[in-house]
């Protein structure tokens, strides 16, 4: 019987990120605040440690409600960012996306830069995110296009600069 081999494979491991074995108990590591956000609390898993800051993994939850008007529009320049919902739920708004609504077992892969806004989650959000690099710049990102819902009728991803009275307005619909 012959050797199977993967080209793919073969390719990546030149790089591979070599690091020691971790283990993180959360009894040793707890949750503590003074993260991206206020109200938000985070309890690294060690993984940026061990990878010399190529990987990061946190679990993220909630501490206070989410603010009025959401998170905020912005963007992480990063080259990769995936969060798996553990507890709650959210919706968040995506560049070219739209709306996406998350629970419990749910999860997504964000692509660099996109600009995105977390509109609300609730009470027992929770989630684990993983980030490479370890480190990375997230930066505001001005409004360009919004879910605006009128009374007679919906508009969908309008520039709010053709619009200039139209303040950022963004309402959960199910359209």
């Amino acid at each position: 019987v012959g050797k199977l081999s993967n080209p793919r494979r073969t390719n990546m491991s030149s790089n591979k990120i070599h690091s020691p074995f971790v283990v993180n108990h959360a009894r040793d590591n707890p949750f503590i605040s003074g993260g991206l956000r206020v109200y938000r609390e985070y309890r690294d898993l060690g993984v940026a440690e061990a990878t010399g800051g190529k990987v990061h993994a946190q679990i993220i939850r909630t501490t206070k409600a989410c603010p009025e008007g959401g998170s905020g529009m912005h963007y992480h320049d990063l080259d990769f960012q995936m969060v798996v919902w553990l507890k709650g739920r959210s919706t968040v708004w995506f560049e070219g996306q739209g709306e996406q609504h998350f629970e419990a077992g749910d999860s997504w892969y964000q692509i660099p830069n996109i600009k995105h806004e977390v509109l609300e989650f609730s009470d027992d959000f929770e989630v684990i995110e993983i980030t490479m690099p370890a480190e990375f710049p997230t930066a505001d990102a001005p409004v360009h296009y919004t879910h605006l819902t009128l009374p007679t009728k919906s508009i969908g991803l309008i520039s709010v600069a053709d619009v200039p009275l139209i303040q950022k307005s963004y309402q959960s619909s199910d359209t």
